[in-house]
């Protein structure tokens, strides 16, 4: 990061801590979200889903760790909080999978 100059009174690079807030305070939104919709999803009965829908989870599964991990070293090498955060976007990404996919028909 540079010093304070005439332009810039507070300092350069300031905008990536905001964007690792924006993207936290979205994890935890999203967290919230998931919770509501699993103590639902609890109470109500649910038709187990297919075995092709089980699989197409478990390919998303092991794409989004597979983008988890690139993106934490890709982040972790040029120091970046927001790639980092980023990264952590997708590992809570594989968690989320829309239901409509999981649904039995």
């Amino acid at each position: 990061m540079r010093p304070p100059d005439e332009n810039h009174p507070y300092g350069h690079g300031k905008a990536e801590p905001i964007a690792a807030v924006v993207v936290g305070l979205s994890l935890i939104a999203a967290a919230i979200a998931i919770a509501v919709e699993s103590i639902h999803g609890i109470i109500t009965p649910h038709p187990p889903p297919t075995p092709y829908k089980l699989v197409v989870r478990a390919g998303v599964l092991v794409i989004k760790k597979l983008l988890f991990r690139h993106l934490s070293n890709v982040g972790e090498s040029i120091g970046s909080t927001a790639v980092r955060s980023d990264a952590w976007h997708y590992r809570s990404d594989a968690i989320t999978l829309p239901s409509p996919l999981l649904e039995s028909r």
